[in-house]
């Protein structure tokens, strides 16, 4: 669809779980996902540097979810 991708293929580009990612869509960490119907949703590519950066920063500088949610809202 367009160059969107479907959870599992976010969850495998990104390297964490789905339930990662839906953890991190309810922090308001990611914008919301295009949706399609009550159950299926899709993501834009640039959502998985995205992921990437948040796991980065939880790992490496064990940045709580709320300061990087802060962070990237002033980017």
């Amino acid at each position: 669809m367009n160059g969107l991708l479907k959870m599992s293929q976010l969850a495998e580009q990104s390297g964490v779980s789905a339930a990662t990612i839906k953890h991190y869509l309810r922090e308001g960490l990611l914008p919301e996902p295009v949706r399609t119907s009550r159950n299926m949703a899709y993501y834009p590519p640039d959502f998985v540097e995205r992921i990437k950066l948040i796991k980065r920063l939880q790992e490496e500088r064990f940045m709580p979810l709320r300061v990087i949610r802060s962070m990237l809202e002033n980017e």
